[in-house]
């Protein structure tokens, strides 16, 4: 394993300029991931305090919750640029349980100045939004906590959603990607 991450290698940040996009659609080829490199995920200090204040809510809770960071961050990480955007996917918890439980345990630790209302976009399949999304502030950053999400087409482009594991939610991504002939 140790072998495995001498081996990744990591690209240099690409640095944004104010009001500069984090968008792949202008990339450059020499920017572009090539097929089959190992990549790796450098974190700014904020982000390394962040995602361990979000672990040490789940080792308080003892749920054994599993916290993934997804969606756009991890290509934009991946990509050497800088992103705001963060979602976290849940596996066995709902997205506004575990935003409570984060701003108690900010609370319980001489942090209530800081806790923040959290924002529930609610479940709508007539608009083609099937799980809810939870949102609140976190140490200065925005955060989506969301559930592990599967996919299931019939006879319409709209998909059918409903709680799922770690490898059907990586798979909607991949019927999401383009490739360029």
């Amino acid at each position: 394993m140790e072998a495995d991450r001498k081996q990744q290698i990591d690209r240099p940040a690409k640095k944004l300029r104010e009001g500069e996009s984090t968008s792949c659609e202008n990339l450059t080829p020499a920017e572009q991931i090539p097929l089959g490199q190992r990549m790796s995920i450098r974190l700014v200090e904020q982000e390394k305090k962040l995602f361990e204040f979000l672990l040490a809510v789940v080792n308080r809770h003892g749920q054994n919750t599993i916290l993934r960071v997804a969606g756009g961050w991890v290509r934009d990480k991946l990509l050497g640029m800088s992103c705001k955007d963060i979602d976290i996917a849940l596996d066995n918890v709902m997205g506004q349980q575990f935003a409570e439980q984060v701003h108690a345990y900010m609370r319980d630790n001489g942090m209530a100045d800081q806790v923040k209302s959290v924002g529930v976009i609610k479940s709508n399949p007539d608009q083609s939004k099937h799980l809810e999304t939870a949102t609140t502030q976190v140490l200065g950053s925005w955060i989506d906590f969301v559930n592990l999400r599967k996919e299931t087409y019939a006879d319409s482009r709209i998909p059918t959603m409903e709680i799922g594991t770690p490898l059907e939610d990586a798979l909607r991504f991949v019927q999401l990607t383009a490739f360029q002939l």
